[in-house]
């Protein structure tokens, strides 16, 4: 073998040692993870990332808002749950973040609204929809009066 060769196999050689210890590290890091070899018997979790839900403007959330049904002020909620990666209920959950992927016991939250007086529970979708709809019908009964009143006074 000649001088190049040999360097190209030497730096092969280093760069699969390389992603064998990641591969490694990766697997101590599953199973440090796993609930399965957690050891704790349930007493205590240990929470390893949040990821908070949220599916509308920022602005939505803080502004106040009142109950479609009886015009009360709504109080906001929050929901959390702690799910394990590794677990069935994960499923039913996204744990991706930006570009990476949370492993572990992963606190999802999410924040809801209540009406102090009906006891409605309105998910921070749902009330979304409500207030764009209830919107739409509000512009158009102001479109309507406007058109009214302009033709009273082309009448004139």
């Amino acid at each position: 073998m000649d001088g190049m060769t040999r360097k190209l196999v030497g730096l092969y050689k280093k760069a699969n040692s390389v992603v064998e210890s990641g591969v490694d590290k990766l697997c101590e890091i599953a199973d440090k993870y796993d609930p399965r070899k957690d050891g704790s018997n349930g007493e205590e979790i240990i929470i390893h990332g949040t990821k908070t839900n949220i599916n509308s403007s920022p602005f939505f959330i803080l502004k106040n808002h009142n109950c479609p049904n009886c015009c009360s002020l709504l109080i906001k909620k929050k929901r959390e749950k702690v799910v394990n990666s590794f677990s069935e209920e994960a499923k039913n959950y996204d744990f991706f973040s930006f570009d990476s992927y949370l492993v572990g016991n992963i606190k999802f939250i999410t924040y809801y609204y209540e009406c102090p007086d009906c006891k409605t529970i309105f998910e921070l979708d749902e009330l979304v929809k409500i207030e764009k709809s209830k919107n739409k019908i509000e512009r158009k009964e102001k479109i309507e009066a406007l058109k009214a009143k302009i033709q009273k006074r082309i009448r004139k």
